[in-house]
């Protein structure tokens, strides 16, 4: 029992804390923030899996074996609670994870279904009026004379493109763009922005999970935009970044907050040898971190209990 009490510790800090901290993490590298919210997300839904396990398993689950002498030094927890106190967090921690489950599962479902069938009803109108170029990443270009490109997940996945782009932008500027669109494509970023609005839909009341999905795209943004850079240039991508945004959304205060955004992180220069410390450390700590926080607040619950029993 102690064991999964410090699992749900654990599952609160990353759910409520870790956000707090990732939203303040401007200065670090797109792909490092990137890092740090997989790790994030991945940690809460390990902690929480394992804290409704070990909570259900039968008798002592093979992990506790790892906290008895911890348990034994302070007196552990579990033994200080009455006998229905124990019945009724296991009973609400397995309530909780199976209502968790099931609308995390329904909520992937629905979306899933409706996503099916835009994307194919999309594929369809649009290989009716647009011209194909095959490549590594088909593009169905459309006759439109402003400048606009976006990527369609699938299989197999494409993007799509206007003429505007050859008229409004250079060859080298206009390659830019699409090398954008075929690093979405590459880097499964769609299937990422998918997981983290499933999330989203189906628990909205912790905030890892409510900010995620805007925190995420804005970032797969930037990583498209640099993997453009590296197959072309970055003044490319800026130029083009720029002259796209003007065709395209002229007057849109958002749209354009996030051009300037995008062409910030363009014009940072790469931290070398410190971002491969940073991807280092963004996977590493939200794990340490979380869990360490769990330990200690469950060490000093058991000896408050321990000392109140005296």
């Amino acid at each position: 029992m102690t064991l999964a009490l410090t699992f749900v510790v654990a599952a609160i800090v990353v759910g409520f804390v870790a956000p707090v901290v990732l939203t303040r993490m401007e200065s670090a590298s797109p792909r490092v923030q990137l890092l740090s919210w997989f790790a994030s997300l991945s940690t809460f839904g390990y902690v929480v899996v394992s804290a409704v396990a070990i909570a259900a398993w039968p008798d002592h689950a093979p992990a506790e074996r790892v906290t008895e002498l911890w348990t034994r030094c302070l007196s552990s927890a579990a033994h200080a609670l009455q006998p229905w106190l124990d019945e009724l967090i296991i009973a609400t921690a397995l309530a909780l994870g199976a209502a968790a489950a099931a609308r995390t599962m329904l909520c992937a479902r629905r979306q899933f279904q409706s996503r099916s069938t835009v994307l194919d009803y999309h594929r369809d109108v649009v290989a009716v009026v647009a011209r194909t170029e095959q490549g590594s990443h088909r593009i169905m270009w459309l006759d439109h004379p402003v400048p606009m490109a976006y990527s369609v997940a699938g299989r197999p996945g494409f993007v799509v493109a206007t003429e505007g782009l050859s008229a409004c932008l250079t060859a080298q500027e206009r390659e830019a763009v699409l090398a954008h669109e075929r690093a979405h494509l590459d880097h499964r970023h769609h299937r990422i922005q998918t997981i983290c609005g499933v999330l989203s839909v189906a628990l909205p009341f912790i905030p890892l999970l409510r900010i995620a999905p805007n925190a995420v795209a804005a970032l797969l943004e930037y990583e498209a935009d640099r993997s453009a850079a590296e197959a072309t240039s970055a003044q490319s991508v800026r130029s083009a970044l720029i002259r796209v945004s003007a065709g395209a959304f002229g007057a849109d205060t958002t749209a354009n907050l996030n051009t300037e955004l995008r062409l910030r992180h363009l014009s940072a220069p790469s931290k070398g040898r410190a971002t491969t410390v940073g991807y280092i450390a963004s996977l590493v700590l939200p794990v340490v971190v979380t869990l360490a926080t769990g330990i200690v607040t469950v060490t000093v619950a058991s000896l408050l209990l321990h000392t109140a029993s005296f």
